[in-house]
């Protein structure tokens, strides 16, 4: 399943600029793209933000990414059964969602949904399209990431400094010997059960919100336990600070409203990144690589607003995961 997953990956972008042949000119058509809901927009800002990413990806030869629209019209869902059932009735013509949710939809459901590139475009050479020893692949990725990268961490209010700082020294010792690769290993290999939770005798509990409605992320099982890699993480995370979690359920749109109404200590969360070269174990002494990696990360700064991803009177973790957004769109 990893592997084939993997194709689906937003990579693919790539192929669209390196090998696929520009589609046939036809009518100006509008795209309908679901998203989930941001904190600080709304449908409106969300299109004229999409709108600008659209212009800017067509300019630099990867129209296709978003099926060489015309137009985007963005719609917000509270959460991701609400979206997929607007995409079912029409309301709109495609998802955006995490690289991983939409890999999942597609393996497990390809009778009701595939992915942008994958099926669309049967693209096939990946491996040359992910080769990051070519720093030129490797540019394209980083404009791409630019654009779709997301980061997520953990969402807390601003006076628990000490927690945050538990939570980034435990994630922080999780990458450095190799749990974290482990953990994200499973994402793309199989669906990780629920986890039970430490008990920790005399320890702090923390409560933490849980959605349950973003697989392979967060989702409830078939016993109605919650389950998946944010749980996975979360269980690993007691044991290295010491502290007991208590999984607490909400609903997607409720999460930062749990933090202020104190109901929840700590929420999933995610938020816009910046492309970062040396996360793809790459040698960027080039000087014209180095004048064009400069000019895409200036360009698209303006296109993405990592404000707006953060609550008034909250902080955030480092990251424990860095993932994309990939387009998913209804079998025809």
């Amino acid at each position: 399943m990893k592997k084939l997953i993997s194709l689906f990956l937003v990579t693919t972008v790539l192929l669209m600029c390196l090998s696929v042949p520009a589609m046939a000119e036809s009518e100006a058509h509008l795209l309908r793209i679901g998203e989930l809901a941001y904190l600080n927009a709304d449908d409106d800002s969300r299109t004229a933000l999409m709108e600008n990413m659209r212009a800017f990806l067509a300019a630099a030869g990867a129209g296709n990414l978003f099926d060489n629209a015309d137009s985007l019209e963005m719609k917000e869902y509270d959460n991701l059964n609400a979206m997929q059932m607007g995409l079912s009735a029409g309301e709109i013509d495609a998802m955006l969602v995490p690289t991983a949710v939409g890999g999942m939809l597609a393996y497990f459901n390809p009778d009701s949904y595939y992915l942008t590139f994958s099926d669309r475009n049967g693209n096939e050479n990946i491996e040359a399209a992910t080769d990051f020893s070519n720093p030129y692949i490797l540019l394209l990725h980083l404009a791409n990431d630019s654009v779709f990268g997301t980061d997520f961490s953990f969402l807390m209010t601003a006076e628990n400094t000490a927690l945050k700082e538990a939570f980034d020294g435990a994630i922080s010792a999780m990458k450095e010997d190799g749990t974290l690769s482990a953990l994200t290993d499973q994402i793309y290999s199989e669906a990780i059960s629920a986890v039970e939770m430490p008990v920790i005798d005399g320890a702090e509990t923390i409560r933490v919100a849980v959605t349950g409605d973003l697989p392979p992320y967060d989702y409830i099982d078939a016993s109605g336990k919650p389950a998946g890699f944010n749980t996975a993480i979360l269980a690993e995370i007691s044991k290295r600070i010491g502290k007991q979690f208590e999984l607490v359920s909400i609903e997607s749109a409720a999460r930062a409203i749990a933090l202020y109404s104190g109901s929840a200590d700590v929420v999933f969360w995610t938020r816009v990144s910046s492309p970062d070269a040396s996360q793809y174990d790459v040698d960027m002494d080039s000087e014209e690589i180095q004048t064009i990696y400069d000019g895409i990360i200036e360009q698209t700064a303006t296109l993405r607003d990592p404000s707006m991803d953060v609550p008034d009177g909250t902080i955030l973790t480092v990251p424990y995961l860095h993932e994309m957004l990939i387009l998913v769109f209804p079998a025809e």
